[in-house]
């Protein structure tokens, strides 16, 4: 109990909205010293946990990138670590190592850089010059998207920027380093297997590197549960570490000499254990690998030093070992998802099994799916129903063919192309594992999304601890009841909402839901930079947390990519009852244009269209200005007109512009929002979507100071997050930042 308590400590800290100060801190320590007095053992560990946690996160946030040097042009050295192509044109760089030599003070633990336009070849293990720009670790922050600041602030990811000049770049050596011979293997199996299907999971499997997996492959893994296979963790370290053992037990046991010297157990732990140090070597030590290592070497040790420990003191060791080591390590979904799997099986009684293997095996599998549905409902925002299945066979399979197959021609390698055979067989079987994905995928029920009540999920978990308890106690017929709550619950709604809004953080951007009456709307998709758009990143995940299947309404104001980067996803995955456009596009097909005067009424919200006076005029000008009406308040939605469409909308409408909430045009550029229409309008929330530190500058000081001298409160979604807006049926507005109802300490502070 006493590690149990060290524990929560640890992870009760992660969710602290700020890190305790010097006076609890003092507190905290005096607290801490009951560890030294039985009675109070346990708050002393509890407090202990939180002191360590807190401890590690004053220093890693001390870590940071200086704000003073925020923006400014500096010059690096570092050595990189990774490298990720996004396109033809840009790649990401992973470094370590790195100084600043005008600012030696400041010595960052990683740093992820951005390299546009016209490069040398880039490898790992290369030290390099680079003049930089940098900022402070900064991500977007929208409901059921991904948390790039906590994953950021995990990784130790102390600066992000780009490299400003190419030509002032220099190469300042090369050497020998774990990752430079990760990145030649790499390199060595992908040309082995160059053309293959499955060639990008075979590498990834082989060292953890994953810029060979293509996109398509990554939707099916993702959309049937097995994105975890290609990801190192603690299930490939330990199937390795169990299969290694096993054949060196089996091996020492042939020799009677060897067992009278040593029992063969103990040479196959040390050979277990050795194999899955080497292999997490492989996948770059990775934080992941780290604690895999970890969780295996308390029983292992146990088992050398010839001491029993129960299953239950193993779990609390091994938890408490890892969170000592990596105090971080609750701030990623691979943890709970880990530490959870185990919890159950060990609550289900599955180690005191004595049914046959493969019957045992079948429960192992079931009771971990469904009762890590939990897990990755919150963690990973969906989870597949077809997941169970999926995994049951491709689990087994990756971990006792494809991954021993892959290892021991990756290692054949170094003997010529015949020895390298087995890499062939673990792409063939990875094909075919691929193939039978995708028909599972194309016929799969629609997954469990994050905006499930969390009581049905808690069912879920009871559900699965239900499937695997003994014969005879005539309770396992409850399991399918209880998942059905999962299968059938939608997300609460407020039957008091009349309207909601969200503008999301999307950069430099628009996207905007509508929803009411337990319909959804869009209006803009967000930009698109590269593979990625906010489609696909940002409004999918929201939809479908919130339990909508399909698009009411589709409005792209215009053709800018920034608006209408994320529409492509919307289609692939929604039907779309009906859709405006203010120019034509290429992924649409019949595409009515939005004009002047049209009205759409809808779940009681009047939608009406004031600009452009001209159906397919196009262009910024041209954008759509979409005017909505709920419970008697105003919001208009403006896009990206500027001071000439917006006196024509002066001239039409006059003094009827008035609104609640206004959506600046032009992202707050000076080139918008000009003084008659800011007073005309006179909102009481201006909302601003607009990038971190953008290089334009946005929202202009003067266009700040314009609405201000109308009373309107300013609202920026860099600084505050996603911006939610409820219209209530009395006509009252609730407005709410994503960043400051949700914030961690760990997470960039809102300006007051």
């Amino acid at each position: 109990m006493t590690l149990l308590a060290f524990a929560a400590g640890v992870i009760i800290l992660q969710q602290f909205s700020s890190l305790p100060g010097p006076g609890l801190l003092a507190a905290l320590a005096l607290g801490a010293g009951g560890l030294l007095w039985r009675p109070l053992r346990l708050p002393g560990a509890f407090c202990a946990g939180l002191l360590w946690a807190a401890c590690h996160g004053h220093w890693a946030l001390a870590q940071r990138l200086p704000a003073e040097l925020e923006g400014r042009d500096l010059v690096l050295e570092a050595e990189i670590v990774a490298v990720e192509r996004r396109d033809d044109a840009a790649v990401s760089l992973l470094l370590q190592r790195a100084r600043l030599p005008d600012y030696p003070a400041w010595r960052p633990r990683q740093l992820r850089l951005s390299w546009y336009g016209r490069m040398p070849p880039l490898q790992p293990g290369e030290r390099w010059r680079l003049p930089v720009r940098l900022q402070r670790p900064h991500g977007a922050m929208n409901p059921a998207g991904f948390d790039s600041e906590r994953w950021l602030f995990a990784q130790r990811i102390d600066a992000l920027g780009h490299v400003t000049d190419a030509d002032q770049t220099v190469r300042l050596g090369r050497r020998w380093s774990l990752h430079r011979v990760r990145d030649a293997i790499a390199r060595e199996i992908a040309m082995h297997l160059q053309g293959r299907p499955a060639q990008g999971i075979v590498v990834a499997l082989a060292v953890g590197e994953r810029r060979w997996i293509e996109r398509q492959q990554w939707e099916v893994l993702q959309a049937t549960g097995t994105a975890h296979l290609v990801a190192i963790s603690g299930l490939h370290v330990g199937l390795v570490a169990l299969l290694t053992g096993l054949a060196v037990q089996r091996l020492w046991r042939l020799s009677a000499t060897a067992c009278r010297l040593w029992p063969a157990r103990l040479p196959a732990v040390l050979a277990g254990m050795l194999a899955a140090t080497v292999y997490a070597l492989l996948a770059g030590f990775t934080l992941p690998t780290q604690r895999a290592l970890i969780m295996l070497l308390v029983p292992a040790l146990a088992l050398l030093a010839r001491r029993r420990i129960r299953a239950w003191h193993g779990f609390a060791l091994a938890l408490a070992a890892v969170l000592l080591w990596d105090p971080l390590a609750p701030l990623s979904a691979g943890f709970w998802l880990s530490f959870g799997a185990v919890l159950l099986l060990l609550a289900a009684g599955l180690d005191r099994s004595r049914e046959h293997w493969l019957r045992q095996l079948v429960k192992t599998q079931l009771v971990a799916s469904f009762g890590l549905l939990s897990v990755s409902v919150v963690w990973l925002q969906l989870a597949p129903w077809i997941a169970p299945l999926a995994n049951a066979f491709a689990i087994p399979l990756v971990g006792f063919l494809v991954v021993p197959l892959t290892l021991i021609g990756t290692a054949g390698l170094a003997f010529g192309e015949r020895a390298a055979l087995p890499l062939d067989a673990a792409e063939w079987l990875t094909a075919r594992l691929l193939e039978w994905l995708d028909v599972l995928a194309a016929h799969a029920p629609p997954a469990v999304a994050a905006g499930v009540p969390g009581w049905a999920v808690a069912l879920s978990v009871l559900a699965a601890l239900l499937l695997v308890l003994p014969r005879g106690t005539g309770l396992r017929w409850l399991s399918l009841p209880l998942l059905l709550p999962l299968a059938l619950a939608a997300p609460s709604r407020s039957s008091e909402e009349v309207l909601r809004l969200t503008l999301f953080d999307v950069g430099h951007g628009t996207a905007v839901v509508l929803e009411a009456g337990g319909e959804a709307a869009v209006f803009d998709a967000g930009p698109r930079r590269g593979e990625h758009d906010a489609g696909e990143r940002v409004l999918l995940p929201y939809l479908q947390s919130r339990g909508h299947r399909a698009l009411r309404w589709l409005f792209v104001s215009h053709r800018d990519s920034s608006h209408s980067g994320g529409v492509a996803a919307l289609t692939r995955h929604f039907p779309i009852a009906g859709m405006r456009v203010g120019e034509w596009l290429p992924e649409l097909g019949e595409q009515p244009f939005c004009v002047a005067g049209e009205r759409l009424l809808w779940q009681g919200v009047e939608l009406e269209f004031l600009w452009p006076l001209r159906a397919g005029q196009g262009g910024d000008a041209g954008s759509c200005v979409l005017r909505i009406r709920a419970a008697g308040v105003t919001v208009l939605l403006t896009a990206d007109i500027g001071a000439a469409s917006e006196r024509a909308l002066l001239r039409e409408h006059g003094g009827k512009l008035a609104a609640d909430v206004l959506l600046v045009p032009r992202h707050g550029s000076r080139s918008a929002s000009s003084e008659g229409f800011v007073k005309a309008v006179a909102p009481r929330h201006a909302l601003v979507a607009a990038g971190y530190r953008n290089r334009y500058g946005l929202p202009h000081p003067e266009v700040q100071e314009r609405y201000r001298a109308v009373g309107a409160a300013l609202h920026e979604t860099a600084e505050e997050g996603a911006i939610q807006l409820r219209v209530l049926r009395d006509g009252s507005i609730r407005l709410d930042s994503y960043r400051r109802q949700h914030g961690r300490y760990y997470h960039r502070k809102p300006k007051l």
